[in-house]
């Protein structure tokens, strides 16, 4: 068999592989380029990176970083760390997280002692290869993940990660990359704009169905829902009346300031149940305190932001409440997939409009659901800003020379357009800080070598860049 490891690991569970898992295996075993889509909760983590599990089960002795796998979010990579590491629990594999929560220790031991599989986001991967070290860490790189593609595409935070992308090819001549989506109108769109320039890659899509159900909870008699307004607390009443003990909820909200405008009133409504609070603000004790109770089921209901929109398998959510509107079909449709997080089950959402227009909202929300159709997503395309920081990024990591380096760049599809004269005017900002401002020497960040290659001009110009990479 010819993954018979990851098979066996199904088999202990109680599950057998899906095809559409079994062809993604397929497809990177063969050194394929590919995108899984397939609904939330279906198993698709293990679809991206099961031949590679397969492999390091097989050789449990293997050294070196082998498997990158990279999420949108802090609390994913948290999460996946565990699911990765179940098939793993009896060998010495090592499965690492890298983000901004992990400590200075463990960060250097990634270079010291490499895991075989690295888990990180976007801007901690950056980070990474702003180290000279990192060209050794990735030689024997195999396999890139991307997870939730769709949300990182359509931000300039996929435009650098598709830089970042071009920088492991070339220090790793053999990775394939995957990419996993749930939602997506366009999947050979969003395929051609995760892959280098030339290169050709394959949609792997799950025939699975997983309905949604939508109710729109109703004011009482001596309540009205207001024609303006955000926070939706007129309908505190039906809401607090929907969340059951021993029933997991999370209640999502589109700003922080809403979720702690909901915790507090729903604190106080509903004394009896265990209700917490998630978003991007709090420290990280705290995040990972409630997604601990979340996986659970240690707590009755959770509100949170976006900080938990993707990804994070919670298998004790039975009910999604939105307060608000979701304001794309994509986004409810994500935020469904966090309940009955099984494959094949359907989600029940309760809307939540804080103001009368976003009833005609919730309408045309379940006419596209019928519809099946969804936003088409337009990725950035020319996005100096994050090619300049992504030039100095790859500065610290070694020296590079104009004529490499433009070529590496426009593989990436957001630059493939890009012209010399164009990339000439980035270099003299990079080197003069801009013609207007040449005189002023704390504006430059780069210098041309006799050789022709471009260096920092100080330590103290590479640790601010370090401090402040991301978009």
């Amino acid at each position: 068999m010819q993954f018979e490891h990851i098979t066996r690991y199904f088999e202990s569970k109680g599950f057998q592989p899906f095809p559409f898992q079994i062809e993604a295996w397929t497809r990177s075993a063969s050194g394929a380029h590919q995108l899984i889509q397939c609904p939330t909760g279906s198993g698709k983590t293990l679809a991206a990176t099961g031949a590679m599990i397969n492999q390091l089960l097989a050789a449990p002795d293997s050294k070196g970083l082998r498997l990158l796998y990279v999420t949108p979010l802090r609390a994913m990579t948290n999460d996946l760390e565990l699911a990765l590491k179940d098939p793993l629990s009896d060998t010495e594999i090592s499965v690492m997280t890298r983000s901004g929560d992990t400590s200075a220790k463990d960060r250097a031991s990634i270079f010291r002692k490499p895991p075989q599989i690295l888990m990180t986001t976007p801007e901690s991967l950056s980070v990474i290869l702003s180290s000279p070290k990192s060209a050794d860490l990735f030689t024997r790189l195999e396999s890139i993940v991307v997870d939730e593609w769709h949300d990182l595409m359509a931000t300039k935070r996929g435009v650098q990660m598709s830089l970042c992308l071009q920088c492991l090819l070339r220090l790793s001549k053999y990775a394939t990359i995957t990419a996993i989506s749930a939602t997506l109108k366009d999947p050979q769109i969003a395929l051609d704009v995760l892959l280098p320039q030339g290169e050709v890659g394959q949609v792997t899509q799950a025939k699975l169905d997983r309905p949604v159900t939508l109710t729109v909870a109703e004011s009482t008699q001596d309540t009205r829902i207001p024609w303006a307004g955000h926070l939706g607390l007129s309908l505190l009443k039906p809401v607090s009346q929907a969340l059951v003990k021993g029933k997991t909820t999370i209640l999502f909200t589109n700003t922080r300031n809403q979720a702690e405008q909901w915790f507090q009133a729903l604190s106080v409504v509903r004394i009896d149940l265990s209700i917490a609070l998630h978003h991007g603000s709090l420290a990280s004790t705290t995040r990972h305190d409630v997604e601990t109770q979340l996986k659970t089921g240690a707590t009755d209901c959770v509100i949170a932001t976006s900080a938990l929109d993707l990804g994070v398998d919670f298998q004790a959510v039975e009910q999604i409440i939105q307060v608000g509107s979701p304001r794309s079909v994509s986004r409810l449709i994500q935020r469904a997939g966090r309940a009955s997080h099984r494959p094949g089950e359907g989600t029940n959402v309760l809307l939540v409009p804080t103001n009368r227009l976003h009833l005609n909202e919730y309408a045309a929300l379940a006419d596209a659901l019928d519809d099946q159709s969804l936003e088409p997503i337009r990725p950035p395309e020319h996005c100096l800003d994050v090619l300049i920081q992504h030039l100095v990024t790859m500065a610290l990591q070694g020296p590079w020379h104009r004529d490499s380096m433009f070529s590496e760049i426009t593989r990436a599809w957001a630059y493939r357009e890009l012209s010399r004269d164009t990339f000439g005017r980035l270099l003299t900002v990079l080197v003069k800080g801009s013609e207007s401002l040449k005189e002023y020497p704390e504006y430059r960040r780069l210098e041309e070598r006799d050789d022709g290659r471009f260096i920092l001009v100080s330590k103290q110009a590479a640790r601010r860049h370090r401090m402040g990479i991301g978009t």
